[in-house]
C-alpha cells in the first residue's frame, strides 16, 4: 500500500517517514502537500512533516521543491525553519519544518474575535520583520493569511510569531509559473488578494504589503475589509472598491486615525501608492504606538492667561487693592 494511503487511513499509528519520523496525526493540507505532526525517533523532538501530494503533477512538484528551497534560504526567528528534506520509499518528496506549540491567527480570531490593539501591534511588528527577511532574499510570499501565521510562546510568555506555508512563494517580479499559466487570480486566497494578483500582473514585495494590510485590518476589527460569497465578488472589490471605515455600533471608529492611515497606505489599489517595503511598514506602525505632543515654551500671552487664571494671583491683587484703599482712607 502506498505511503499516502497509509497516512490517510492510519495517521495515528507508528508509520515512519524515511525511518526517522513517526507520524502522530494530520495537521492539514495545502496546495503543495499534506502536513502531519511527527516525532523524530532518535531525538524525541516534535516536528511537522509536509508530504508531497500523491500523484502531484509537474507544476505541483515544482512548487513543493520551490517551497523547500525558499525555506532553506531563510534563517529568521519569525520564519518556521526547514530542518530536513528527502524522499519516501514511494518516491514522494517530504520536508520537515519546526513545530510551533500554539495556534494560528485564524484560530485566535475565531476564539476571541478582534484582538486588543497593543497585542496586534506586537504581532504585526514580528510579522513585518519576517516578511522583510523573505523580501530581502528576493522572494514574495503571495499567500499571507491568518492560517499561515503561527503564534507560539516566547521565553517570557510573550507572543512569538512564525510565518509558514511558502507553497506559493515566487521570485520577486515573476509573472508566470512553470506551466505557462499566469500567476494571479487563480492562486492564493481571494480574501487576501492584492489587485495585481487579480489582474494577473507580476508580484513583488508590495503584493505582500497589501495582504499584510488586509490581515492587520481583520485583527483590529474582527472582520476583513471585504466580504463576498464568490471569488468574483472578492476580485471586484479588491480592484475597485474603497476600504470601508471600521466603525463600532455607536458609529465611532474602531481604529485610531494614525493607525488607520498606515493601513490605508498598505491597502492602496496601485502598488506605487503603497509602502515600498516591509521595513517602511514596520517603521510606520511603530510610530503609531506612541503619538506624543512635542513640548514647547509657552508664549507671553499664554503665560499672562495662566497667571490670571491662578487663584493666588487674585489674592495678591485683592490684598494690594485693599491696602491701597485703606491707605487712601487713612491719608484723608
Amino acid at each position: 500500500m502506498p505511503v499516502a494511503s497509509q497516512l490517510v487511513r492510519k495517521s495515528h499509528s507508528a508509520i515512519d517517514i524515511d525511518g526517522r519520523y513517526q507520524i502522530l496525526g494530520p495537521l492539514g493540507s495545502s496546495l503543495t502537500g499534506s502536513s502531519f505532526l511527527a516525532r523524530h525517533r532518535e531525538l524525541g523532538r516534535r516536528v511537522v512533516v509536509k508530504l508531497e501530494h500523491d500523484r502531484a503533477d509537474a507544476v505541483l512538484k515544482a512548487r513543493f521543491e520551490r517551497e523547500a528551497q525558499a525555506l532553506s534560504r531563510l534563517d529568521h526567528p519569525h520564519v518556521a525553519r526547514l530542518l530536513d528534506f528527502g524522499q519516501t520509499a514511494d518516491h514522494r518528496r517530504f520536508m520537515v519544518v519546526e513545530h510551533v506549540e500554539g495556534r494560528d491567527l485564524r484560530q485566535m480570531l475565531e476564539r476571541w474575535g478582534r484582538l486588543p490593539e497593543p497585542r496586534v501591534l506586537r504581532v504585526l511588528d514580528q510579522l513585518a520583520d519576517a516578511l522583510g527577511a523573505v523580501h530581502a532574499v528576493g522572494l514574495v510570499h503571495r499567500n499571507l493569511k491568518p492560517e499561515n501565521v503561527l503564534i507560539g510562546e516566547g521565553r517570557h510568555g510573550e507572543d512569538l510569531v512564525k510565518l509558514t506555508n511558502f507553497g506559493l512563494v515566487r521570485s520577486e517580479g515573476a509573472g508566470f509559473d512553470d506551466s505557462g499559466t499566469k500567476t494571479g487570480a487563480m492562486q492564493g486566497t481571494p480574501r487576501y488578494w492584492a489587485p495585481e494578483q487579480v489582474l494577473g500582473e507580476p508580484a513583488d514585495a508590495r503584493t505582500d504589503v497589501y495582504a499584510f494590510g488586509v490581515l492587520a485590518y481583520e485583527l483590529l476589527t474582527g472582520r476583513p475589509p471585504f466580504l463576498s460569497s464568490t471569488v468574483e465578488g472578492f476580485a471586484w472589490q479588491h480592484v475597485h472598491q474603497r476600504v470601508p471605515r471600521a466603525l463600532d455600533p455607536n458609529g465611532r471608529p474602531r481604529i485610531r486615525p494614525q493607525l488607520e492611515a498606515v493601513l490605508a497606505r498598505c491597502l492602496a489599489k496601485h502598488p506605487n501608492e503603497r509602502y515600498a517595503s516591509m521595513r517602511e511598514v514596520r517603521k510606520a506602525l511603530r510610530a503609531t504606538r506612541r503619538v506624543r505632543v512635542q513640548a514647547r515654551a509657552p508664549t507671553l500671552a499664554e503665560r499672562v492667561r495662566g497667571r490670571l487664571a491662578a487663584p493666588e494671583t487674585w489674592i495678591v491683587v485683592g490684598a494690594a487693592f485693599l491696602a491701597g484703599l485703606l491707605g487712601a482712607l487713612v491719608g484723608r
